[in-house]
């Protein structure tokens, strides 16, 4: 989701990251936090020391929302579970568990810290707003903390909305699935209070554009839009992961595929075998021996006059450990890979011999026949 998304420091050995999508919702906060929210607020002072209190605010709202990550992070790792990593961006911020919670009390305690943190952080800031309020010439003081114990109060009341995959979604989940020992029925209705959700936000969206409300209409359009997509995607990758839980590349590969001899012309292969068989991947194999294999990348990045007096041997892509895997590795695992890396079909080997071939098509077809039949094909 977050290809382009930069490292820019590490907590406890957690990456932060910022998508680029960043700094236009950062460029937005301080275009209306100078020209509009403290103008109208403390009016009279420069555009200067509006235009400073409006990046010092953005910088320290985006540090609440880092605390609010990080504190989901710090508990998930108390229950045993990694972080990818957290990523600031135009929504706001997101901490990349590696796996779901094991048990609803871990959930519940994971959903819990980032709106208790969010809470924390607004009374702290109400605080410093009073004690700002008692100094001579803090008036300063009093906006800037003020708006941030404000942005923190409705940062954490909104998560607590009971719609996942907000805060207070995963909440409602744990204690759906505390109830009823069923994940996938707990992730069900709260994914479908999401969605309800979702498109609750984007009709007031349209309301507000409809009756005046410009650019915050817009904003409320997306967000709706980013609510009601997170909480179908989020209910569909998890029913993929529970589909595919203790399955591996064995049972999912193709078998026997159709193969090609290092010796054979470049013109005997596409006609025979590419057009013949409308195979694009083709494993490279002399006898028992696999080579590597040959596809149509490869193939369109030779001029066709050359087809014929070119063979397989000349142009085909060597077996290594970036385009191979082993059979009993885990079909999650193989999805990750295909994620983070340029390659996505592999040759299924042990040792250097062929045992079939794997892609994204064959773990689609497999979730299909599980959807379809909720049976595991026979290996």
């Amino acid at each position: 989701m977050f290809k382009n998304a930069v490292t820019i420091f590490r907590v406890y050995g957690i990456e932060i990251r910022i998508d680029p999508s960043w700094l236009l919702i950062a460029a937005l906060f301080v275009w209306n936090l100078s020209v509009q929210y403290f103008p109208q607020l403390i009016p009279g002072l420069s555009q200067v020391t509006y235009f400073s209190l409006g990046i010092i605010a953005m910088f320290g709202f985006f540090a609440s929302l880092l605390l609010h990550e990080l504190a989901h992070s710090v508990v998930a790792i108390s229950y045993g579970l990694k972080i990818k990593g957290i990523t600031l961006f135009i929504f706001g911020g997101v901490a990349g568990l590696d796996s779901e919670p094991k048990s609803a009390r871990s959930e519940f305690w994971i959903a819990i810290a980032g709106p208790a943190m969010s809470f924390a952080l607004a009374g702290l800031g109400y605080i410093m707003a009073g004690i700002f309020t008692n100094i001579e010439g803090g008036e300063l003081g009093v906006a800037l903390f003020g708006y941030l114990s404000l942005a923190n109060l409705v940062l954490a009341i909104f998560n607590m909305v009971p719609a996942f995959p907000m805060d207070g979604g995963r909440v409602l989940r744990a204690f759906l699935w505390y109830l009823k020992s069923d994940l996938e029925f707990a992730t069900r209705i709260a994914s479908r209070l999401g969605s309800v959700l979702g498109i609750a936000i984007m009709a007031l969206g349209l309301v507000s554009v409809a009756t005046g409300g410009g650019f915050g209409g817009f904003w409320l359009i997306l967000i709706g839009f980013f609510v009601f997509g997170s909480s179908r995607g989020t209910y569909e990758s998890q029913r993929i992961e529970r589909i595919l839980a203790g399955h591996t590349v064995g049972q999912i590969m193709t078998r026997t595929p159709i193969t090609v001899d290092s010796a054979s012309r470049i013109n005997d292969l596409v006609n025979e075998i590419v057009l013949g068989q409308n195979k694009g991947f083709i494993p490279v194999v002399d006898g028992t021996h696999l080579r590597g294999f040959i596809d149509r990348h490869i193939l369109h990045k030779i001029d066709r006059e050359n087809w014929g007096s070119l063979t397989v041997a000349d142009i085909y892509t060597p077996l290594s450990t970036e385009n191979s895997i082993a059979p009993n590795l885990p079909v999650q695992a193989l999805i990750e890979q295909m994620q983070s890396g340029p390659q996505k079909k592999f040759l299924v080997t042990d040792g250097v011999h062929l045992l079939g071939v794997v892609s994204l098509t064959d773990v689609v077809s497999y979730i299909s026949l599980k959807n379809e039949f909720g049976i595991t094909r026979q290996v």
